[in-house]
């Protein structure tokens, strides 16, 4: 059996995830929701209950840490749909 995965070019995934976000922000029955609202690759919603904050104070220590030690740079993990949400909410 083959598998055939079909992929959209760049732009027009892009454009495809910014009109899924602007239909799930117009959703007023999203807005409250105590979860992690993201998209997959086909649009799809997914959900998820948020970090613990015993998570983010974890991924501050280590950041941290590895800053000390090895110098430079240290981020917290950012997934790029949540970056295109900033932009968006900002317009």
């Amino acid at each position: 059996m083959q598998l055939t995965i079909e992929i959209l070019p760049r732009d027009e995934q892009l454009a495809m995830n910014r009109q899924r976000w602007v239909s799930i922000l117009a959703d007023r029955s999203l807005a409250n929701l105590a979860y992690r609202v993201e998209t997959n690759a086909y649009g799809q919603l997914l959900m998820s209950p948020p970090a613990s904050g015993g998570h983010s104070n974890r991924q501050g220590e280590i950041a941290f840490q590895l800053r000390r030690l090895l110098g430079g740079k240290a981020l917290k993990e950012e997934p790029e749909i949540v970056q295109q949400l900033q932009v968006l909410r900002k317009r």
